[in-house]
């Protein structure tokens, strides 16, 4: 069977038993089954002497979480406990469809629909056992009986059924098992789970865990209702959605292959050094811009920086606290910048706060103390700024120009100028228009 979206979608909003199909909850009901209730259709209310009531079944597209899928034969049977064999169950959780578009949405509404129709019968307001709302998008549990006890010792079968499948004794158990499955053969008799692989031919029970588990399926079930709690306990409602029918969409992909288990590779894996530019990125660059603004502080000390040394080496000198390169608990080891907590009000005073040196500035290596020192401090394209805003500190009356261009980082550009001598803010995001001041004189490019 052919795997599209689209076709499935159309397909199923044409079944009067699919969740989200419009006016399905207005198609069942409820009526009281034994010790609980029964959704049925509400066709069969109307009807008069109809007894048992027929279920009305329900049918969801969703992913089976391979995490919590108990589909083996022995299903969720654990010899460790004292539980009767007997009891065992097929369990397994059904999630919101992974990138399907269409029936992505369907599944919003099928939930929407299921809460509905445990209003409509509940009696208190803690529903348990059939939606799980522990995710962003919630989950349903589903199960079913593995074994029925036989009303005698041999089940005689109507004219028009089919012969069983499976006999209790050639239930495929592992030998595990195999002694507590012969306690029960000829009390019980096994109802396999009917399930369909994605060209529609029947899964054998020893192949369901693997063929289910992370697939995609149209998975179809009957749902019923029972108020639980004696005495004095807390009183709730349980909902139990049992499996009538599997039939998988898509069967689960390959995992994926894992770099460290190549045996072929003559040297450990790593992953690159470069940093991929994507949204992700781009949006933990953003987070950055939340930490405090920074200026620069004219009153530390700075090293000279040899002109053949990488950033690389300037930035671990930094981190470590190399001689040459002290660094400050308040300073950004690339930029040299401290927090504007940290730096004098006053703008005629280069006096700051007796805390250590920071390390070298990313500015340039030259000290700044007048005017001849030098006329233009540059920041080529590409050096980034990890998304802090930087304002410019107290400094003499000189001309002074910070340009940047990079697509991916934020261009710094700004000036001092010679009428006030106290420097210019140097925001995030300025206008990507180049500036180049010399002695107080703006040129634009």
């Amino acid at each position: 069977m052919a795997y599209d979206t689209e076709t499935i979608h159309h397909r199923l909003m044409r079944q009067s038993n699919y969740l989200a199909r419009p006016g399905f909850s207005n198609s069942v009901g409820w009526t009281s089954s034994g010790n609980g209730q029964l959704l049925v259709n509400s066709r069969s209310l109307d009807e008069k002497n109809q007894d048992p009531y027929k279920p009305a079944t329900c049918t969801v597209v969703g992913n089976i979480e391979k995490e919590r899928l108990n589909a083996s034969p022995t299903g969720n049977h654990n010899p460790q406990y004292k539980r009767l064999f007997s009891a065992a169950k097929f369990q397994m959780t059904v999630s919101c469809p992974r990138n399907e578009g269409d029936l992505r949405k369907d599944w919003v509404t099928a939930i929407s629909v299921l809460k509905k129709l445990q209003s409509a019968v509940g009696k208190t307001s803690n529903y348990r056992y059939l939606i799980e709302d522990d995710k962003r998008l919630p989950s349903i549990r589903l199960s079913a009986s593995i074994f029925k006890k036989q009303d005698s010792a041999f089940d005689v079968l109507s004219d028009d059924s089919e012969p069983m499948e499976f006999h209790t004794r050639d239930w495929p158990v592992p030998a595990s098992h195999a002694d507590v499955l012969q306690e029960i053969a000829d009390t019980h008799r096994v109802l396999p789970l009917v399930a369909y692989d994605e060209t529609e031919a029947l899964i054998l029970p020893e192949n369901m865990q693997s063929t289910l588990a992370g697939a995609l399926v149209e998975i179809t079930f009957s749902l019923r209702h029972y108020l639980m709690g004696k005495g004095n306990e807390e009183k709730f409602d349980c909902f139990s959605g049992r499996i009538e029918q599997i039939v998988v969409i898509r069967p689960p992909g390959p995992p994926l292959p894992s770099p460290f288990q190549n045996f072929k590779r003559k040297s450990p894996w790593r992953p690159t050094d470069e940093e991929p530019i994507n949204r992700y990125t781009k949006r933990t660059r953003r987070a950055h811009a939340s930490q405090p603004e920074y200026k620069s502080q004219d009153g530390c000390k700075e090293t000279e920086q040899d002109d053949n040394s990488s950033d690389k080496d300037v930035f671990e000198d930094a981190l470590h606290g190399d001689e040459a390169a002290p660094t400050h608990s308040g300073c950004h080891p690339y930029t040299n910048l401290r927090p504007i907590s940290k730096i004098a009000t006053s703008t005629n005073s280069r006096k700051t706060d007796a805390s250590p040196t920071p390390g070298p500035s990313r500015f340039g290596s030259a000290k700044i103390n007048n005017k001849k020192d030098f006329d233009v401090c540059k920041i080529s394209d590409g050096e980034s700024f990890d998304g802090y805003s930087v304002v410019a500190a107290t400094l003499p009356p000189i001309g002074i120009a910070i340009e940047g261009d990079h697509p991916d980082e934020p261009t710094i550009n700004s000036a001092i100028t010679e009428e006030t001598g106290t420097g210019a803010t140097l925001a995030d995001n300025p206008p990507r228009k180049r500036t180049r001041t010399t002695k107080g004189k703006a040129k634009a490019h």
